[in-house]
């Protein structure tokens, strides 16, 4: 269970089984995206970590590494994408 596993405290049963509810669906995600996988449907596998029992919303911000911290190229889905990209000379971390 996520409680023991992670040592998570809520404040009263109500919290508890908000965040158990939360954790079961986050679960079936999970098993859902993963059986993905296994046909080929999908590329990555996911897992559940600490944050399982939280929703979208609760998950903490600045999680996720934005690709200019990374030294990636970033293209907006509204951008137009060249044809080609010369990369020589550029580094990457």
């Amino acid at each position: 269970h996520i409680q023991e596993k992670h040592g998570k405290v809520y404040d009263d049963e109500y919290e508890e089984e908000e965040h158990y509810q939360n954790y079961l669906e986050n679960k079936e995600l999970v098993e859902r995206h993963n059986a993905m996988y296994e046909k080929g449907e999908v590329t990555f596998t996911m897992a559940l970590n600490k944050f399982a029992d939280l929703t979208h919303d609760e998950v903490p911000t600045g999680l996720v590494i934005s690709s200019e911290r990374r030294g990636l190229p970033f293209v907006s889905s509204r951008s137009s994408v060249p044809d080609s990209l010369d990369l020589e000379g550029k580094r990457f971390r």
